[in-house]
């Protein structure tokens, strides 16, 4: 796709993946894991603030956001190639670069704009907002964390790892689940318990990994365990409240677009049959009133913003 449309927001998640590869080949050249692991943080990162930047689009055009990403991007590059080398200044460099990125990401993200709205919504900008275990982990690494056999790398990496990425697939599983596997689910408030069981886990591991407590450490890793035990049990609640709703027609998935937002004539309707959607327009929910723009989109990319209005 980035070979078709070399759009930033396609290279980008293109480059991660190849910076998947490059760790990998580093691992089997160097014979050493830890030196694959800036690739890899590369590779998740990148990944991530790919997608997320392809989502501000919807938001006001920002006259230098985009050239100060790709500084970020390559700055994260250049460290992760130099700790091969000079790993201690490298790393430091690459921490450096990671915190650019949280600070840009938290400046630019849709769903600042999205977290005051209810149900699902809410719930995918609460999971998506966590960029501040972004900055803690990338701070953590300024000082020498990511540095093999540091004191607080554990913490440094489980701070992004888990404190982001983890917060990440919370918040894209209820919208990939039920596409995947043609079901719908319905938005439940027991989605938020494993969330905070996970933040509190992951408090409760740093606090270990900062103060060399191992107990602390065992303890937040097994409770973190058990955070992903809880989300994958939360899935079902959700499918199953729906499946109940449905049965007593309580929900109905037709999708409704305002006529800015219907396509014209002769171009097929966004799908209506995954998920659960309010009766009101798909589209015109995705952002505060303040910030509806008149924004040509095909009908494909009209079925994706339903999935971000879905309840």
């Amino acid at each position: 796709m980035a070979w078709h449309q070399p759009t930033l927001f396609l290279v980008v998640p293109a480059g991660a993946a190849v910076c998947w590869a490059v760790g990998n080949g580093v691992w089997l050249i160097v014979g050493d894991i830890l030196a694959a692991v800036p690739w890899w943080l590369s590779f998740l990162m990148l990944t991530i603030a790919g997608e997320r930047l392809e989502l501000t689009r919807l938001l006001p055009e920002s006259r230098w956001g985009s050239p100060q990403f790709v500084i970020i991007v390559v700055l994260i590059l250049v460290s992760a190639t130099g700790a091969l080398w000079w790993p201690d200044g490298s790393l430091r460099v690459f921490a450096g670069g990671l915190l650019a990125l949280a600070v840009w990401l938290a400046r630019h993200e849709v769903v600042r704009h999205t977290v005051g709205q209810t149900g699902l919504v809410r719930f995918i900008a609460v999971s998506f907002s966590d960029y501040g275990w972004l900055a803690i982990g990338a701070l953590l690494g300024l000082s020498g964390a990511f540095a093999p056999g540091h004191a607080w790398r554990d913490a440094a990496l489980h701070a992004i790892t888990l404190g982001l990425v983890f917060s990440m697939l919370f918040g894209h599983a209820p919208l990939i689940l039920p596409a995947a596997l043609r079901v719908r689910l319905a938005n439940h408030p027991s989605f938020y318990v494993p969330l905070a069981v996970l933040h509190v886990a992951l408090l409760v591991r740093v606090a270990g990994g900062l103060s060399e407590a191992f107990w602390l450490r065992q303890s937040g890793g097994l409770a973190s365990a058990a955070a992903l035990v809880l989300f994958a049990l939360t899935l079902p609640i959700g499918a199953y409240r729906t499946w109940r709703r449905n049965a007593s027609g309580g929900i109905s998935s037709q999708v409704a677009l305002c006529r800015r937002c219907r396509p014209p004539p002769g171009v097929p309707s966004p799908r209506s049959d995954v998920g659960d959607f309010d009766q009101s327009c798909c589209s015109c929910l995705v952002l505060p009133r303040r910030l509806r723009y008149t924004i040509d989109l095909p009908a494909q990319h009209l079925e994706a913003i339903q999935y971000v209005v879905a309840k």
